[in-house]
């Protein structure tokens, strides 16, 4: 039961690290998401506000998504700074090595476990 638990513990924590990280993009409406790729932003306004549109994309002179399902525009003018998340190929490389790392030696220990008790 114990490697269960620190195979558990090591997936929650490489979990953790992820495989996204939030990156600045520049604001200018020709840089945005356009409606044919949206995609999730963090926007921060002139206001000090900080909000996390879901399928975010440009529409006239407003950046258009939502936020835990309701619709939401922010005007192009009122924001200050736009980060997009994107995946980090390093996080993920890490990721599916410690994933394999962990399963392997959880067979490595079953299998020294099953080794001794015969």
């Amino acid at each position: 039961m114990r490697a269960r638990q620190f195979a558990s513990l090591v997936m929650m924590l490489l979990y953790l690290a992820g495989c996204t990280s939030w990156r600045v993009q520049p604001v200018t409406p020709q840089q945005l998401p356009s409606t044919d790729r949206p995609y999730d932003v963090r926007v921060y306004t002139r206001k000090g506000e900080t909000v996390v549109l879901e399928q975010a994309f440009v529409w006239n002179d407003s950046l258009m998504g939502s936020v835990k399902g309701l619709p939401l525009g922010i005007p192009l003018d009122e924001i200050a700074q736009l980060e997009r998340k994107r995946t980090d190929a390093a996080k993920t490389v890490l990721l599916g090595v410690g994933v394999a790392a962990v399963a392997g030696a959880i067979a490595y220990a079953i299998a020294v476990c099953i080794t001794f008790s015969q």
